[in-house]
């Protein structure tokens, strides 16, 4: 039987996830079109890492793995729509 500190973690995984992509929808996507527009390319690059560094933080600091944070964060980056992306090249 699996103890109940499994599950707690297991919760703790599937809501950070959730909360991940709710506030990718609403907070990061206008940020990243609003940086995008700026035409400073090298403001939208910190934006990104500033996004994987701080998920790392985030999952380190609820004693989960940075590495699973760092995928948050990636997972956060492709969720971005094309326009976002092109107005930055």
């Amino acid at each position: 039987m699996a103890s109940p500190r499994g599950w707690v973690v297991a919760l703790y995984i599937m809501g950070g996830f959730a909360a991940a992509m709710l506030g990718s929808r609403f907070v990061i996507r206008p940020l990243m079109h609003f940086v995008a527009h700026t035409n400073v390319r090298e403001a939208f690059t910190a934006l990104a890492l500033l996004l994987v560094i701080g998920a790392a933080m985030v999952t380190d600091h609820l004693g989960l793995s940075p590495a699973f944070g760092a995928f948050l964060g990636g997972v956060l980056l492709a969720d971005i729509d094309k326009p976002a992306k092109a107005a930055s090249d």
